[in-house]
């Protein structure tokens, strides 16, 4: 397997599946803390060509719809997307569906920090996620079966544990994610924000939406 095909498999599956981003089943937005800009809507690059995003008005005034495309432009995945502010700082809730078996829930929230820069969206996570390893037959890195989340054994984290259906395998499989409610989300977010550093993909503006 060669080397170019590797990069693309990994950046593909890291901006589909949210850049390992960590997950609550509580969103993290408000009516009065969610941001909008219009000026965000538009097409996106994910690097290296392997990938390209569209930022879309969402279903309502304040959401985005972020659809991702293969190299060859066919949709491999939607999501609805909230941008928040914190004070002067930004972050994103990606509601990832999902088919929960317990709990009964049918979306988990996934946070990043956010910067802006000419319109590129950077996202930023915590260096402490999961335990990575191996990859599968196409080249992408995968999450260890029963991985270690480290992020969720922090002592100041409150974690429970997610077993939900996997779409593709229909197989039964485990996660955890925060517990916190959306009021201490927000201030657990804000207490650790300089910790929120490991780059976890650049999406680059290549033009309006079509």
């Amino acid at each position: 397997m060669n080397s170019k095909r590797i990069a693309k498999g990994l950046l593909l599956v890291a901006i589909v599946f949210c850049f390992s981003c960590v997950s609550a089943f509580n969103p993290l937005y408000t009516e009065s803390t969610v941001y909008f800009d219009p000026g965000l809507v538009g097409e996106y690059n994910g690097g290296a060509g392997a990938a390209s995003c569209t930022l879309q008005q969402g279903p309502d005034r304040t959401s985005y719809t972020m659809i991702y495309r293969n190299d060859k432009g066919l949709v491999e995945k939607k999501f609805v997307v909230h941008f928040v502010k914190l004070g002067d700082d930004y972050f994103v809730d990606v509601e990832q569906p999902i088919i929960g078996i317990r709990p009964k829930i049918n979306v988990v929230h996934s946070i990043d920090r956010v910067t802006f820069q000419n319109h590129n969206i950077t996202f930023w996570g915590f260096e402490e996620e999961k335990e990575k390893g191996g990859f599968d037959k196409d080249g992408r890195e995968l999450i260890v079966e029963n991985h270690i989340n480290k992020f969720y054994d922090r002592p100041d984290v409150e974690a429970g544990e997610l077993l939900y259906q996997d779409e593709k395998s229909k197989e039964e499989k485990k996660d955890r994610a925060m517990t916190f409610t959306t009021e201490n989300l927000q201030k657990f977010f804000q207490a650790h924000l300089k910790e929120m550093t490991k780059k976890e993909v650049e999406l680059k503006r290549t033009g309006d939406a079509h």
